[in-house]
Order: C-alpha cells, then structure tokens, then sequence
C-alpha cells in the first residue's frame, strides 16, 4: 500500500486535531501520515530547509496568527516558495474563504487544490482532497466547483457581460456603488424609471439581492474571463479533461450537452496544440502559476 506523507501548516490547535485524525479514521487505497505539523509559514520552509524526510502533501491554512497579529510569510506566500523550490512537493489550502478572489490567487501561487473548511466538510472529504493532489489532479471543494460553474454558466457565449445586456452592464458598477437610480440616471443620461428597470434585471440575472453582492459577482466576472486564450468555459473544460474526465462525465458534471463540450475540448486542443489529456496537464502545468482571470 502506497503512503502519503503530510505536513500540517495550521495556527489553530483544534484544526491541527481534527486533521491529526487522518492517520486513525482514513479510509482510502493509500496510507495517510501526518509526519510535521507547522504553526507558521516560516515553521515549514525551515522544515523543509532541514530534513532530508519531506512530505508529498502540504495541507496549507491561509493566515496564521500569533497574539493577534498576522505571521509572515503567510499561507499563499509559503505555498509560493514550495511551488518554486520543492517541485515535487503539491500543496492543498485549507481555507475558510470561500471568495473566488483567495481561489485565485492561491492556483497563482502554485496550489494543487482548494479545500473548504466550511464546517460541513468531513474527514473523508479532506482524504478525497489530498489523493487528488497526490496524484496530480486539481481539486475544490464542490462549493466552489459549483460557483464557478454558475459563473460560466451565466457566461453564456463567453462575453464579459454576465448575461446582462450593455445597457444593464454599464449600470450595475454603479448601482454596486450604492449610487441612487437618480445619480445613475444623470450618469446615464436617462431617466430613473429605466434606472430601476435596469436595476431589477440585474438582481435577477445575477442572484443578487443587494449592491453588496452586484459588486461580488462583477468581481468574481474578473475569474471568468479568458485563460491560455480560451474563454472560462473552455478553460474549465481542460482543467477537467485533464482529470481524465470523459465528455460524458464532464456533461454530466456541468448538466450541458455533450455535444458543447465536445466543441469546447476540440477548440482546447487546437489552441493548446495538444491531443490527449495528458498533454493538456502537461500544457496546464508548464503555465503554472494559474492565474484565472
């Protein structure tokens, strides 16, 4: 039986507990082992400056903490310096931000996965999480997965509109200001009445309830647009291609015909100038770190 060796870089002592359970409760085709828990970003860089013994998996927590005030380096930064020093080590965040923006920077950062510490998320969802990164496969938490493919989905056609039409595109930012139907009205040089129409189109093709959240999803419509040349839909279709997923299984996963993304995996292949899916990690890999915007 194959084994995984873990480092643990957490601050929390009942985080470092509850993943310390792995090496008891695991339930996978490989043996899990905790072999180094670090309190800090710089705990685990010297870690691994001074043993010949490294990990496979480095769990990663975000922000570390000591008396209040925030520890440098910290998790996206460490996970950074491993990327580039320690190729063969794959880095897994642990998280509790669960906005696209941390999503983001921490693929920039040489991340292999996401985690999603939501309080939900059982011990045999961190297990699934670390053999994916294990074995080279990206991983997110199904959340995550789940609004990102919203996002695409909303994309429609691959615009950077969001579904929305020019009109109503050019009037959300403002209304994400908190500026009045009056005030977007002069700006627009069109009367309130519009204004309000407009307003209520955009909460409804965005699911937003509030400017508060118009302004979250035109910043997450930062993480749609396109990456290697291809629009987000495309990109999300390589990124899962490279999994080893079927068109079937991709459709599946996405609730869209087959047919879009057989079209979508073929405009993949020509742009990256590949023909299999190991080519297209290789491709995805070789790009690193994975901006997504």
């Amino acid at each position: 039986m194959s084994k995984i060796r873990i480092m643990l870089v957490e601050d929390i002592q009942a985080n470092r507990e509850w993943v310390r359970s792995l090496n008891k409760i695991a339930k996978t085709e490989v043996t899990l082992e905790v072999i180094k828990e670090a309190k800090n970003g710089k705990e685990a860089i010297t870690y691994l400056e001074c043993n010949a013994i490294r990990p496979d998996v480095v769990l990663m927590d975000i922000e570390f903490k000591e008396l209040g005030r925030d520890i440098h380096p910290n998790g996206l930064d460490t996970t950074k310096i491993i990327f580039e020093r320690y190729p063969t080590i794959t880095t897994l965040i642990l998280s509790v931000y669960d906005d696209l923006a941390y999503v983001r920077q921490a693929f920039q950062c040489g991340a292999q996965g996401y985690f999603l510490k939501d309080g939900e998320t059982g011990i045999a969802e961190l297990c699934e999480a670390i053999v994916a990164v294990w074995n080279r496969k990206y991983f997110v938490s199904p959340i995550i997965l789940k609004r990102l493919i919203e996002i695409v989905k909303v994309a429609g056609d691959g615009n950077d509109r969001l579904g929305l039409t020019p009109k109503e595109f050019e009037c959300a930012p403002l209304y994400a200001e908190k500026k009045t139907a009056r005030e977007i009205a002069e700006k627009m040089n069109i009367v309130p009445r519009t204004v309000e129409s407009y307003i209520t189109s955009i909460r409804s093709k965005l699911n937003a309830s509030s400017p508060e959240e118009v302004r979250q999803r035109l910043r997450e419509n930062v993480d749609r647009v396109d990456r290697l040349g291809l629009i987000a839909r495309q990109f999300i279709v390589a990124v899962l291609y490279a999994q080893e997923l079927t068109c079937e299984e991709i459709a599946k996963k996405w609730n869209i015909p087959v047919r879009t993304v057989e079209a979508d995996l073929s405009v993949v292949r020509r742009k990256l100038n590949v023909s299999s899916s190991q080519e297209v990690k290789q491709r995805l890999m070789e790009n690193r770190p994975l901006p997504l915007e």
